[in-house]
């Protein structure tokens, strides 16, 4: 899981609902989990 992306400024201009989705956290892209676990040394 990580966080998402794009939530930390020019918030005015995204609708609400945008902004509460960025509240929920992302699973890692299939493509992205050798990497992840290798710098997280799992």
């Amino acid at each position: 899981m990580r966080a998402s992306a794009w939530k930390s400024h020019l918030l005015e201009h995204k609708s609400k609902k945008r902004k509460r989705n960025y509240h929920k956290s992302q699973e890692v892209h299939h493509s992205d989990r050798k990497t992840v676990r290798r710098a997280l040394g799992i």
